[in-house]
């Protein structure tokens, strides 16, 4: 099964840094980037937006390398940095392969104390029909494309895969707890978001054996990160086309570094682990028509439609945590979310009354998929009554999608919205089941909170 090893990654000096640098440091780049390219580009783009934003802290001077294509100068640029960034010692290498254990804390919508714990290592590569690693949603060729040359570029993991493990008795954690209580942590900081991020390191061989060990007799899910998991595969093929690992090396084509990718490994169980929902915002429909909408919902024998109001003075944002509040407690029942237009006189929360052989699933969707609330609204709403195919869905050619609620509420004053849909999150144990059958999610259907901070580390190939 899977293959776990420690690595010895790239990472920024701490001890030249004020706290508040690190936190600059460390932070995803938001300045300058849409909110829908920062979501696609998470974790992904530690490149040029990242690298220019690390270089605003004067860590190293800023250079341009003319060049005929822009986007080769974007990809050459990123190398050029880091390799600059060593040699002046802004980046160290770790003297010996680490496991690296990262903890996150944060508080919950509803105001949790939350922490999730995790571990940063290197995971071989395997394909999805070994089903040693299994992913859960649909990608696409565009972002794998623009990926694979800035990893040819930089012959480096620049972050975390994002993969779930079945740990039910915490066995991985419990063997991380004497590495917490015994040492100081390599960083903690609180970045500008309040997130508390605490980072410790483990050189320990026994230690990485006894990992190693676990996780052989384990699988692995992929929870974010399935552009960069394709594009590293993608990768491990190039190399293994055009070169041979070198003998001083020792190592064969299946130790290699490009056969492996550097990945966040969380519990599935871990009382940390939280997921939201990402709401979409559907426009520019053509021919768009909400009362005959509400009509199909309501003359259909797979949905209950039901008004939504709130009485009082209320903001805009109060008024959705309500109408979200109903939402959460339709869905302990079945599946359902809540539907927002000004065409509408009030919301209206949509309930599958269904069953998982009903008429809206198309014949390839397997059944645990055809359980999720998002496969219904897909299907069976935004498909089958408004003809948004699957096409046009992973185009984005009429949806967008918004992780916060007051953002998803504020698309509603713009002219070419047409509905907005607020939505439950897809529970841990159903992307499980999903992961299991070999189907595959809608896009946007998880959202793990909080994202894995950039920056921490680089992995070389």
């Amino acid at each position: 099964m899977a293959d776990v090893l420690p690595f010895r990654s790239f990472r920024f000096d701490m001890n030249r840094y004020s706290h508040a640098q690190l936190a600059r440091l460390l932070s995803y780049p938001y300045d300058g980037i849409e909110q829908d390219s920062q979501e696609d580009l998470q974790g992904d783009s530690f490149s040029l937006e990242a690298l220019d934003a690390l270089a605003r802290v004067r860590i190293a001077p800023t250079r341009h390398y003319p060049t005929a294509h822009v986007q080769e100068n974007n990809y050459t640029q990123t190398r050029r940095r880091i390799m600059d960034w060593l040699a002046e010692g802004v980046l160290k290498i770790d003297d010996q392969p680490m496991l690296y254990i990262y903890h996150q804390t944060f508080f919950s919508p509803h105001g949790e104390k939350l922490t999730r714990q995790g571990m940063i290592a290197r995971v071989q590569l395997e394909d999805y029909e070994n089903k040693v690693v299994l992913p859960h949603e649909r990608t696409l060729s565009a972002p794998k494309v623009d990926r694979l040359n800035l990893m040819k570029a930089t012959e480096a993991n620049l972050s975390q895969v994002f993969m779930l493990y079945d740990d039910p008795e915490h066995c991985i954690n419990a063997m991380l707890e004497d590495v917490i209580q015994s040492s100081s942590p390599l960083l903690e900081i609180t970045t500008e978001d309040g997130i508390l991020h605490q980072l410790w390191g483990s050189s320990n061989e026994v230690l990485a054996g006894a990992v190693s060990d676990f996780f052989s007799s384990r699988q692995l899910l992929i929870a974010d990160g399935h552009h960069r998991y394709e594009t590293a595969l993608a990768y491990r093929d190039f190399r293994c086309e055009m070169d041979c690992p070198s003998s001083a090396d020792g190592d064969d084509e299946h130790n290699a570094p490009y056969n492996y990718i550097m990945t966040l490994l969380v519990n599935m169980h871990d009382p940390g682990l939280l997921v939201l929902p990402t709401h979409r915002v559907v426009h520019d429909v053509e021919d768009f028509d909400a009362q005959e909408l509400l009509g199909a919902l309501e003359r259909s024998p797979f949905f209950e439609v039901t008004p939504l109001d709130v009485t009082g003075e209320m903001s805009v944002v109060d008024r959705g945590l309500e109408w979200l509040k109903a939402c959460e407690q339709a869905g302990e029942e079945r599946p359902s979310f809540v539907l927002c237009s000004r065409y509408f006189d009030v919301p209206v929360l949509v309930s599958f009354t269904g069953s998982e052989s009903s008429a809206i699933f198309t014949n390839d969707t397997p059944e645990p998929v055809r359980a999720l609330d998002v496969t219904i609204l897909h299907e069976g709403i935004l498909d089958d009554i408004l003809g948004i195919d699957r096409e046009a869905q992973a185009a984005k050619t009429n949806l967008r999608y918004k992780k916060h609620l007051e953002e998803a509420l504020l698309e509603l004053e713009l002219p070419d919205t047409q509905l907005v849909i607020l939505m439950n999150a897809t529970p841990v144990e159903q992307i499980n089941r999903v992961c299991q059958s070999g189907g595959k999610m809608p896009q946007k259907s998880t959202y793990f909170y909080p994202k894995i901070l950039s920056g921490l580390m680089i992995c070389p190939l």
